[in-house]
């Protein structure tokens, strides 16, 4: 199959769009005016990655997203709207990224090995929570820690800043990092697995 090649004025290369439609590998030679000036080795064909859509489909930044399929695994990195990031992790039947910090709907794409990015579904940016204040929180970082306890979580608020942070039943101060973050130090001896957190204004618990 022929196709036509691309000049790039800038330096003193050619492009070329392989054509579809081809099994196995194919052979590359460049014609000029229906003449054979060279070949070039062999261009092997694979098929391209399948996905069945991404979980979850909404949420808040730094919530991981898993996008499902076949053929997945490589170098992957991950675009939700504008924003470019290396995925978490890629297999062939999945790849695991983190939502970065958007707001409003966005599309999400995949480009596995530096190919062509493919759409795999849209995420929505929800707040972690909102109170009576007015106030929610936009993202909080990290996500985890170990159970002894003084991980700094920080948490970007939309609102004023609140004055503690409560882990399960245990309460911490927060203490205010900027005018739109505080952090609060993960308590110790909480049992292991998820907790609940929450945040709240004034001194009593």
């Amino acid at each position: 199959r022929t196709v036509a090649a691309s000049v790039d004025p800038a330096s003193t290369g050619i492009s070329c769009v392989a054509p579809a439609g081809i099994l196995g590998s194919a052979s590359l030679s460049l014609l000029l005016e229906g003449v054979e000036m060279g070949q070039g080795p062999d261009i092997p064909y694979v098929d391209a990655p399948v996905t069945y859509g991404l979980l979850p489909t909404s949420g808040p930044s730094k919530r991981r997203v898993v996008v499902s399929g076949q053929r997945l695994g490589g170098s992957v990195r991950c675009r939700f709207g504008a924003i470019i990031a290396d995925a978490l992790s890629s297999s062939e039947e999945r790849v695991v990224c983190e939502a970065p910090e958007n707001t409003g709907q966005v599309q999400v794409s995949l480009s596995i090995d530096s190919e062509p990015w493919f759409d795999v579904g849209s995420y929505t940016y929800e707040a972690l929570g909102r109170g009576a204040s007015g106030c929610h929180v936009v993202s909080m970082s990290p996500a985890s820690g170990p159970r002894r306890g003084g991980t700094r979580v920080s948490l970007r608020m939309d609102g004023p800043l609140p004055s503690r942070c409560r882990f399960g039943s245990k309460v911490v101060y927060a203490t205010e990092l900027s005018s739109t973050e505080i952090g609060c130090d993960a308590p110790e001896g909480l049992a292991d697995g998820r907790v609940s957190l929450s945040v709240a204004f004034g001194q009593s618990s």
